[in-house]
């Protein structure tokens, strides 16, 4: 099925890669692109204007040959071509106008358009007749930002990317020097701007359920990582995999773990010994796993030389030496299931209550082994320390990554694990509590604020950590509103899945989310009862920091 964007895509891929892209017959499904690449940028523009101004009125031509004119010379003022503006704006008639922007070119070319017949227009409020007069006078910048107020964020980036060339007119200097130094400062700007206006067109296609369209935008400034990362943020794991390729980006670790997963589930294992293969930490722990769980014993001798004997001798070599990760990693590929759960949760309760601090990454060497536990199957006690400890890490991740979605159902399910199975876990509520109000600031800033305040008052915070609390408040009541933080969003946290709002169902047929206890709009996710449910854009982003299901049955969640 063809999907609106494709051919955009493939074409700023390829500007980047330095391809030439073969032109796709007119009559074809996508033969009109509409994203270019910011190199390209420009001479499509003018190369549109130019065809508005010589196409003659006739059946199926759409507008005047006024308006086509006038269309085609706004085009040429956003690529700073102030001549052809003024020729175009002459042919409409619109003289006048067109006089009092030709000392932008040249004193010769005002004279000669003042030598024609001039046609009066009566001044109007419209942005297309302030325009003309602040790219003349080198205050684009008013323009842009009208631009985006009025929400013509695809002007504003042509706008911008003009600017940032040098193609606009600067405000005039008293010497030369100050010209110069002017002129690196402005070039400077001008780059920041155009990233902040395609950071801003990039959001609003995002908030919109486009993360293609919202990713194009940012390709289109040359921003391939974030690009990737977008896509990775909004589910879409293939496309983010496919751009990081083509650009030779290093992939998402996260993407490659769940791609390996719908791999394996559909018995494919040389292809997610190859994705697992560019993973980090894949030949050292993800392969070793997958060749433990592997049927194909020639195909995982491939990506582990070792047999279950010799990990088995392995585990308390590392145990006296010290290494964690290599005894839960050894105990878990020997099948010493319950071994390797008890030295994890040991290995991480220590890695917790480190005064020096810890790390996700030192987190994660432990906790991954003990995802490739068949936890459901295990005694409770292991299921309850293991899923615990997996909740936190990944309340941890979601707060690092702007996750705010994810923060309340993680911390509950934490809170619910520890109290139910009175588990003595090496943090407090209290701390969760703070890591929850803390991430939720982006969205809900008073309410997080509230939390803290709160926290600070109630004595259940160590007292250790009340600087640490004032601190966040204090940040938190000085972040940045509006259009500041729009731009900063884009670059962090989830975004909208593509057809996540698309109803699947009449309502009465809607299902209820366990995680938020609202009917899901859009397609559900069944959990492994068969009878509970969540969105589809809430399991793909719980798997993103937790591998196991929020029913805390042991069993793994798998969207993908």
């Amino acid at each position: 099925m063809y999907r609106l964007g494709m051919e955009d895509l493939w074409g700023l891929l390829a500007t980047i890669r330095g391809e030439i892209l073969p032109p796709v017959p007119k009559g074809l499904a996508g033969a009109g692109r509409k994203v270019f690449h910011e190199r390209d940028l420009v001479a499509c523009q003018k190369s549109k204007a130019l065809e508005l101004a010589s196409t003659k009125g006739g059946m199926g031509i759409v507008g005047k040959q006024e308006e086509r004119l006038l269309k085609a010379a706004q085009i040429m003022l956003r690529v700073g071509d102030i001549r052809s503006y003024c020729r175009f704006t002459a042919q409409a008639g619109h003289w006048e106008r067109a006089i009092c922007i030709a000392p932008a070119v040249s004193q010769k070319f005002w004279a000669d358009l003042c030598n024609e017949y001039i046609e009066t227009l009566s001044a109007t409020t419209d942005i297309e007749e302030c325009a003309p007069f602040w790219i003349a006078t080198g205050k684009a910048d008013l323009l842009i930002d009208a631009c985006i107020e009025r929400s013509e964020l695809d002007k504003a980036f042509v706008i911008a990317k003009t600017e940032a060339d040098g193609l606009l007119p600067s405000v005039p200097q008293p010497s030369a020097a100050s010209a110069t130094c002017a002129a690196s400062a402005v070039g400077d700007d001008s780059r920041l701007k155009l990233e902040a206006v395609a950071a801003n067109l990039a959001q609003l296609h995002s908030d919109s359920g486009e993360p293609l369209q919202a990713s194009m935008c940012l390709l289109a400034v040359s921003q391939g990582e974030h690009a990737a990362s977008l896509l990775s943020r909004s589910h879409e794991p293939v496309l983010a995999y496919v751009v990081c390729d083509l650009l030779g980006l290093p992939k998402d670790p996260v993407d490659l773990k769940l791609l390996a997963q719908c791999m394996e589930r559909d018995s494919r294992w040389a292809t997610a010994g190859e994705l697992l293969r560019q993973h980090p930490s894949g030949p050292t722990l993800h392969l070793p796993l997958l060749a433990a769980r592997c049927p194909d014993k020639e195909l995982a001798m491939q990506w582990s030389g070792w047999s279950a004997e010799q990990y088995q001798q392995a585990i308390p070599v590392a145990l006296e030496c010290g290494d964690m990760p290599s005894a839960v990693l050894s105990a878990v590929c020997a099948a010493e299931h319950t071994q390797a759960a008890e030295v994890g949760v040991e290995a991480l309760t220590a890695l917790l209550q480190r005064p020096e601090g810890w790390s996700i990454a030192e987190a994660r060497s432990l906790m991954d082994p003990l995802e490739c536990l068949p936890l459901q199957d295990m005694p409770v006690k292991d299921i309850a320390n293991v899923l615990a400890f997996a909740s936190y890490l990944g309340l941890v991740e979601a707060s690092e990554n702007n996750y705010h979605e994810l923060v309340f159902p993680l911390a509950q399910t934490l809170r619910n694990i520890v109290m139910h199975q009175n588990l003595r876990f090496p943090v407090t509520m209290a701390e969760v509590t703070m890591l929850e109000a803390t991430t939720t600031a982006s969205h809900a800033p008073a309410s997080s604020v509230l939390r803290l305040q709160e926290l600070l008052a109630s004595g259940e915070l160590p007292e250790h950590l009340h600087p640490v609390c004032q601190q966040h408040i204090a940040e938190i009541q000085a972040m940045p509103t509006g259009r500041d933080a729009a731009q900063k969003s884009v670059y962090r946290g989830l975004g909208r899945m593509a057809g996540a709002q698309l109803p699947t169902c009449y309502k009465r047929y809607a299902k209820t989310s366990v995680l938020t206890n609202a009917l899901i709009k859009g397609p559900a996710f069944e959990l492994e009862d068969r009878k509970l449910h969540v969105s589809l854009p809430d399991a793909l982003a719980w798997a993103r920091v937790n591998a196991f299901s929020p029913l805390n049955t042991g069993c793994k969640i798998t969207p993908v």
